[in-house]
């Protein structure tokens, strides 16, 4: 696997620890849309420049329905760290994070998908804490429904390697 990968892994993993850099890198990431987020860590990574990713949409360069399914639990905690996850409704993405190993991702604005906060870059478990169905989807909360119950969309994930993403 590419170095630059672990890299950006290991950059989002301390920036959500608030350890990279004295913690200075953490609001910098908790500021920014999820899928750009991602695009930042491959910048520190270099797997990028600051030019090219000024000109790459984070929304469609970082992971596409063609890339790797991941529909199970235990996929997600296969999977290795430096991937980008992507997070899909239907054809469009709703969020995006970057896997850091052993069903862990970190990432901005999670709630979305049911788990963590709605803002500030965070390390979390998703093989633990998604809400995954038999049928390798995951089910994401749209809010409250009739009679109080909560209303859930089903959403896939896809993953890509950073290093692979769509210049």
């Amino acid at each position: 696997m590419n170095p630059k990968n672990t890299y950006a892994s290991n950059y989002a993993r301390l920036a959500a620890n608030k350890i990279h850099s004295n913690g200075t890198e953490h609001p910098k990431l908790s500021a920014q849309m999820c899928w750009d987020a991602v695009k930042y860590c491959a910048v520190k990574a270099n797997i990028i420049s600051e030019e090219e990713s000024s000109v790459l949409s984070a929304k469609t360069c970082l992971v596409n329905r063609s890339d790797k399914i991941i529909s199970t639990p235990q996929q997600m905690s296969a999977l290795p760290a430096g991937y980008a996850i992507g997070f899909f409704e239907k054809d469009t993405i709703i969020h995006a994070m970057i896997s850091t190993g052993r069903g862990l991702a970190a990432g901005n604005k999670n709630s979305c998908v049911g788990v963590g906060k709605d803002i500030g870059w965070e390390l979390l478990d998703l093989e633990k804490g998604l809400n995954w169905r038999t049928d390798g989807k995951i089910n994401i909360p749209r809010g409250i429904g009739k009679n109080n119950t909560m209303v859930y969309a089903e959403a896939e994930i896809h993953a890509r390697l950073l290093s692979d993403l769509k210049r």
